[in-house]
């Protein structure tokens, strides 16, 4: 088996595809395996149904990095850069979760952040 992936960064995609050894993936017509290749979005990773959320955070800056962490073990519960300047976090359970907001000398932290089945808190970042 061979395995090559491609990555859109603009659509957020990556394909996958598996191609047997012995067959030639650049020659007019060559398949891959079937059922291959396989798109994944970025945000299949963690899509989370049913959650609950945290505030909606609004930014000055366009496409920040935000990572969500346990508020208590500090373990990351997810991290993206955003598109866009608007964003609300999704977490699996309700409880307190703190933020990391930017990057580098811009970074943030916000702390003490509940997870609720509806929140229309908004947290605006500068």
């Amino acid at each position: 088996m061979v395995y090559n992936w491609r990555f859109n960064k603009k659509q957020r995609e990556i394909t996958y595809e598996c191609w047997p050894r012995e067959v030639d993936m650049f020659a007019p017509g060559s398949q891959p395996y079937p059922g291959w290749p396989v798109t994944f979005k970025q945000a299949d990773n963690f899509n989370i149904k049913e959650g609950y959320l945290l505030p909606i955070l609004r930014f000055e800056e366009l496409d920040q990095v935000v990572t969500v962490m346990d508020q208590y073990t500090s373990e990351v519960v997810s991290s993206l850069r955003i598109k866009g300047n608007s964003w609300q976090p999704k977490v699996m359970y309700p409880g307190r979760y703190k933020i990391a907001a930017g990057e580098g000398s811009q970074l943030r932290f916000f702390y003490n952040l509940e997870a609720k089945n509806q929140n229309n808190q908004v947290l605006q970042i500068e």
